[in-house]
């Protein structure tokens, strides 16, 4: 009998210190995994941060060349004779700055005489869509994205 009971404490003491084992593996397998998720989600979101704050500087960026080129575009024009409104001129200058890495997606010059030029070269009577006097009093600023005058459905 002694042998059985030996064989039955040596059986449990082994299956206790199996137990023990298993589960200090699977707490330190799933300790491990979640520390490692915990580590993946920070420096994600440290990557987002990070690339929020550069995206930020850059929408900045391009919102300040925007003016740059449209203040040296107002200068500009504001030295020529815009009483001509056939003037090349103005067109040239209209159409010399490179709008492709910038936020402008139309560029358009509204006269005292409510016409307005586009950089394509095309002039037209906007008498009932726009108030020369209107614009000008809210001084210089960039529109919003708005509806296009001319073909209300697009921007």
């Amino acid at each position: 009998m002694k042998k059985d009971a030996r064989k039955k404490i040596r059986f449990c003491v082994l299956l206790v210190v199996t137990l023990v084992c298993t589960t200090g593996l699977f707490y330190t397998v799933f300790a491990n995994a979640k520390r490692a998720g915990d580590e993946v989600t920070q420096r994600s979101f440290d990557e987002l941060t990070s690339e929020t704050k550069r995206l930020a500087t850059s929408v900045a960026n391009t919102i300040h060349t925007d003016q740059v080129i449209l203040t040296a575009m107002a200068d500009l024009l504001a030295n020529q004779d815009l009483s001509d409104y056939r003037n090349p001129a103005v067109l040239e200058i209209m159409r010399s700055f490179d709008l492709d890495k910038t936020f402008i997606s139309d560029l358009e010059l509204l006269m005292p005489n409510e016409r307005m030029l586009r950089r394509s070269g095309i002039w037209y009577n906007v008498t009932s869509m726009l108030d020369f006097e209107k614009e000008k009093a809210k001084g210089a600023y960039i529109s919003d994205r708005e509806k296009t005058l001319l073909r209300r459905a697009k921007r």
